[in-house]
């Protein structure tokens, strides 16, 4: 979107109809990885859909609220409130512009119930169709066997993350720190939520075995993503 004039907007809006907001976080991803991963892989996710289903990708909504990360350096957070804002702007724009459909990439798990929320109260009133994608939990979801039998494949910086990253952006991998990692094991099962900053949990920011990384299980599982989600496009009805 951000490389359209007004112009050609108004006429892509009438042909494209879908808007995609992509949402990241800046914080700790271990050693090895960016702190922007988080919004490297929603924005990523978002062009590749929007090149299957023509639709028109917005900026990054780059931070989110990464609270529990407060104690690491570089970690930028906003609350709820903000980013309910934020995102009601950003959608809002979509909408004066023309675009009827909206789907919101999300790429981190503590922007999901501000997402949910501003999709449930307003955004059902301005487009017929909207839909959220949680990544990360689609691709535990997608990518059991491509990870089974690897300690830690779905947490936080861990294996599946890791070699998404792999795919998407090789070269912001820290190889060397990748290579000389420890094996990290899980303190909590998935679904057990803990509000502890983060770092009294994973002091290096990651968890799992992170050197078992494989970039073919990553692309294949993006590939799994990005067919669900068209596939969900389709489907999607709930205004």
């Amino acid at each position: 979107m951000s490389n359209f004039t007004w112009i050609e907007l108004e006429r892509v809006a009438r042909d494209a109809r879908l808007g995609i907001i992509p949402v990241g976080a800046i914080e700790p991803y271990g050693p090895h990885l960016p702190v922007s991963t988080d919004g490297i892989v929603a924005e990523w996710i978002a062009l590749q859909v929007a090149e299957r289903c023509g639709g028109v990708v917005t900026p990054l909504v780059f931070v989110g609220n990464s609270a529990l990360f407060s104690d690491f350096p570089g970690t930028m957070t906003i609350d709820d409130v903000v980013l309910y804002q934020i995102l009601a702007g950003v959608a809002q724009g979509l909408h004066s512009a023309g675009f009827t459909e909206l789907l919101v990439i999300n790429g981190h798990a503590g922007n999901s119930s501000v997402i949910n929320r501003y999709l449930t109260h307003e955004a059902v009133q301005l487009f017929h169709r909207v839909l959220q994608i949680d990544v990360w939990r689609l691709a535990e979801s997608l990518g059991q066997d491509l990870f089974a039998g690897i300690i830690g494949a779905f947490t936080h910086a861990g294996p599946c993350a890791t070699a998404v990253m792999l795919v998407i952006a090789p070269d912001l991998v820290r190889k060397e720190a990748l290579q000389t990692a420890e094996q990290v094991t899980p303190i909590w099962l998935p679904g057990t939520y803990l509000p502890i900053l983060f770092r009294k949990l994973y002091p290096k920011a990651y968890a799992g075995d992170i050197q078992r990384a494989n970039p073919e299980a990553g692309k294949l599982l993006l590939e799994r993503i990005v067919n669900y989600v068209v596939k969900a496009i389709q489907k999607a009805d709930v205004h």
